[in-house]
């Protein structure tokens, strides 16, 4: 990371005489294979704990220290936080998840049975072809008509989103824990990291402010 007064060249500058050429050939290597990004970001998480995170938190905030539990949540936050990223970095389709929960209310069933109950039913999206199909079936499929588009109830399978695996896995597609019987629970991870992700943030500003 640079600021306006530092530039690359003079961060590179202040770095050679600390390493060796073979050092930085090797460096150069590694951000070519998995990009100086994430790079980056990977040796940020394995920095040395209490030191380096108290550090940058009291450059930050310049009130208190924190205590040596506030910093282990803090760095055990920030690595959670990294995976979460890390994880939509790897398969960045999923930040677009195609399953969605509604509630339905259904009549009671059984002889004295009376009124209806609420559920909370998993629907993925399919597109018309498969809907009908699946309407043949006795799937219930319902149909959103302001964007015409249609969502079926889950059956602990994709309907009509493995045929296309590599827009979701890329290269992995079709390998182990990345076929089509694993599609449904990558959708049902991304949504719950998607949620995770501001929860994680807001606690690592809630611990950063009470310093």
């Amino acid at each position: 990371m640079t600021t306006p007064s530092l530039t690359v060249e003079d961060a590179i500058g202040q770095l050679r005489p600390h390493v060796t050429e073979d050092f930085l050939r090797t460096w150069r290597k590694v951000g070519m294979i998995v990009g100086y990004r994430n790079l980056g970001r990977a040796l940020s998480a394995i920095a040395p704990r209490k030191g380096a995170v108290k550090g940058i938190v009291e450059a930050q905030v310049g009130k208190r220290e924190l205590t040596d539990d506030e910093l282990d949540d803090l760095q055990a936050l920030q690595e959670q936080l990294f995976a979460a990223e890390m994880w939509f970095d790897t398969y960045p389709a999923f930040h677009k998840v195609p399953l969605r929960t509604v509630s339905r209310f259904r009549k009671r069933t059984g002889l004295l049975a009376k009124g209806a109950c609420q559920l909370m039913v998993e629907q993925i999206a399919v597109n018309a072809e498969v809907a009908e199909h699946l309407r043949q079936r006795g799937v219930p499929v319902e149909c959103h008509s302001l964007t015409n588009s249609w969502w079926a109830d889950c059956e602990d399978q994709a309907w009509g989103q493995d045929v296309f695996l590599e827009e979701w896995f890329g290269a992995r597609a079709g390998t182990e824990g990345h076929t089509g019987d694993d599609l449904l629970p990558m959708f049902r991870k991304a949504l719950a990291l998607k949620a995770e992700i501001p929860r994680l943030q807001a606690r690592m500003r809630e611990i950063e402010v009470a310093a």
